[in-house]
């Protein structure tokens, strides 16, 4: 039985909320407009695994993944999750959904071996923090 959430718990949601279309209509735009996202992601050109920390809306994300990398981001924010998601989709990026805290993906019951082992043999990912 799932309790409904507390009167904090609602206030926060909204404000996570409200960041995540800030962000995507303010930042993100601007951002993109101006071309950093380009540039950032020019800056990691041939580098063919990156961690994003910090998703927002996926523009940084569409960036890198123009570069053709492979990009494992981060985001806490599940409101900015599910713009990023929506809008790297509406670009034909596939996503993969892992479940905070452990590597299950959603909908499935253990662990994902395949993203398990990928991790292992990564001597060496870069990080960029968008």
């Amino acid at each position: 039985m799932t309790s409904e959430p507390s009167k904090a718990q609602q206030a926060f949601n909204v404000m996570r909320e409200q960041y995540a279309r800030d962000w995507s209509r303010g930042h993100a735009e601007r951002l993109s407009a101006d071309g950093h996202y380009s540039w950032m992601a020019a800056f990691l050109a041939g580098r063919n695994l990156l961690l994003e920390i910090g998703t927002g809306d996926g523009s940084g994300t569409l960036a890198l993944v123009g570069n053709g990398a492979v990009v494992v981001s981060i985001e806490k924010n599940p409101y900015c999750l599910e713009m990023a998601k929506k809008n790297l989709l509406k670009s034909d990026v596939p996503v993969v959904t892992v479940s905070r805290g452990r590597l299950v993906p959603e909908g499935s019951q253990s662990p994902d071996i395949f993203l398990t082992r990928w991790w292992r043999k990564r001597s060496r990912v870069w990080v960029c923090c968008c």
